[in-house]
């Protein structure tokens, strides 16, 4: 699919939160990795020395992870090269795009594992008004898309903010330092069962057999916090592409942020989003939808392709 260029009208005046929230959506939340080209998170890196972790809570009943619904056959295709692009909207304002990318496998610490690279920036005119660019990349075991570190970067204004995060214990234990608001941080999470990152999150779910009526939850780090993340698949309807209609299914997810000691206990944040999902082998994500405060915001997949380099995802290739 190549990308097309739309007459959208005058750029709307986005909110910080709610630019940070939408390129979140599918995986940033804001939360973005250290500054510079430092090395690719890997297995066996120290754990912070004073972090501490502490049980997440359990919103709702016991979950036991997405993993443990019933793989598709045969499992969405996992190919090296393979990109993915949205471009969003506010109020029907192009306001931004949302990339997507699987990288190539890599050999650290004699294990081979495989990178899965994000990014995220506003346009030119929204730039104007405050600059907003952020990189994410986490690294997974490619046999089953399970975590091992992810790190991110972000910048919105003169505003940096990174994260570098370790999933330990078979993924139930969850380490991060982050830098934001001109401070560094820590924290740590104990879970229940293997928890995962957005970007992950989001390939991970395109294995999973996906049928009206399913239900799921998972544990799922982002912005310096733990979320309970609870769907449901709704139904199907069309969904208008670069090359047509497609069917999709479409999902209905929640996240719900856990608690933790450093974190305000009363009224977590909630964030609600839509996401149609192709009803096909890939199960690409075609269109999602995020309301926060009164707003909505909405990425439509405009680019995909299975050849893509290398070119400006160097943050830490």
């Amino acid at each position: 699919m190549g990308a097309r260029t739309l007459n959208t009208g005058p750029p709307a005046i986005v909110p910080r939160r709610m630019m940070v929230s939408l390129s979140a959506a599918l995986m940033f939340w804001g939360a973005w990795a250290a500054p510079g080209r430092a090395g690719p998170p890997v297995p066996g890196d120290a754990a912070p020395p004073s972090a501490r972790a502490t049980p997440g809570g359990s919103p709702g009943r016991a979950c036991a992870g997405i993993r443990a619904l019933q793989v598709a056959s045969p499992p969405a295709p996992l190919r090296s090269g393979e990109e993915l692009g949205w471009r969003l909207t506010v109020a029907g304002a192009y306001v931004g795009k949302l990339e997507t990318k699987v990288g190539r496998p890599r050999e650290v610490n004699g294990r081979t594992l495989l990178p899965l690279f994000g990014r995220a920036r506003t346009t030119a005119l929204v730039a104007s008004i405050k600059p907003f660019v952020g990189r994410y990349m986490t690294m997974v075991d490619p046999a089953d898309l399970r975590p091992i570190g992810l790190q991110t970067e972000l910048t919105y204004g003169d505003d940096p903010r990174w994260e570098k995060v370790r999933f330990r214990k078979e993924q139930r234990q969850v380490e991060a330092r982050f830098f934001a608001a001109g401070k560094k941080g820590r924290r740590g999470y104990l879970t229940d069962h293997g928890a995962t990152d957005l970007l992950t999150l989001l390939y991970t779910a395109r294995r999973i057999r996906i049928s009206k009526g399913d239900s799921a939850c998972q544990d799922v780090f982002g912005a310096r916090r733990l979320w309970r993340m609870t769907g449901r698949v709704t139904g199907t309807t069309e969904v208008s592409t670069p090359v047509g209609k497609k069917t999709a299914h479409r999902l209905e997810l929640r996240f719900v942020r856990k608690p933790h000691p450093s974190l305000r206990r009363h009224d977590p944040p909630t964030y609600d989003l839509v996401a149609f999902v192709s009803k096909d082998a890939y199960r690409t994500p075609l269109r999602f939808e995020v309301k926060l405060s009164g707003i909505t915001a909405v990425g439509h997949l405009d680019r995909w392709t299975f050849s893509g380099s290398d070119e400006d995802w160097a943050m830490f290739d």
